[in-house]
């Protein structure tokens, strides 16, 4: 009794049922709060928009910490810690969620499709080139391709698509690569990296058969 008299301290009891309400809506505005928070920071990191946000959504953190020791202050030490802990439990949550996001968000591939064009490639022959350009930089090391291919030839001429072939070659790539034609061609390439811009020379090879005609169309163009 008297070590409790000088402190002014009472020890901590069992929480009753509006009391764990109490906390749980806590936990939830402050991981709330926190979430937003992190999704600022994340949006100005990947949208290269400078610290210009994220140094405002630490400030306004820096802010929060003394309003949520007001807020669990009411009338004693003990409920201060609760929401000490309460607070600290929604932070390491929003960490943790952001951790994740951070992993996800590059694990994704960014789709250059529109930053993209595919050159002479309106009525391809045996050993056309074709000149695929990317306006983007790249920071991984492949660039998925998604392609149309259609016969063009005039006449009665049997479709070339089966036997023909697409090869892939430039400066830009760490590696040369050949894809079997079809109707739609999927091509994973490995890149050098450096540069604003990529280059991609696309061969059409026929096996010599001088009636093909092809014509091919971009669908879709990937960097990590």
């Amino acid at each position: 009794m008297a070590a409790a008299g000088r402190t002014g301290r009472r020890e901590a009891t069992p929480l009753g049922p509006e009391e764990k309400r109490y906390l749980c809506v806590l936990f939830s505005v402050y991981l709330a709060l926190l979430g937003i928070a992190t999704a600022v920071v994340l949006w100005s990191v990947y949208a290269d928009d400078g610290p210009g946000p994220a140094a405002s959504v630490v400030g306004g953190l820096l802010a929060l910490v003394p309003v949520m020791v007001a807020v669990g202050q009411r009338n004693d030490r003990v409920e201060v810690v609760r929401n000490w802990k309460v607070f600290l439990g929604a932070l390491v949550t929003a960490l943790l969620l952001g951790a994740a996001a951070v992993v996800w968000m590059s694990s994704q591939s960014e789709d250059v499709t529109t930053r993209s064009r595919l050159r002479h490639a309106e009525a391809m022959a045996d050993g056309s080139v074709a000149r695929l350009t990317v306006n983007a930089e790249s920071e991984g090391d492949e660039l998925k391709l998604k392609l149309g291919a259609e016969d063009k030839a005039d006449g009665f001429h049997t479709s070339c698509l089966p036997l023909a072939s697409l090869h892939f070659s430039g400066a830009d790539l760490a590696d040369e690569s050949d894809v079997n034609l079809d109707s739609e061609v999927s091509a994973t390439l490995p890149l050098r990296g450096g540069g604003p811009k990529l280059r991609v020379d696309v061969t059409l090879n026929t096996s010599g058969d001088e009636g093909c005609r092809v014509r091919l169309t971009l669908k879709g163009a990937e960097l990590p």
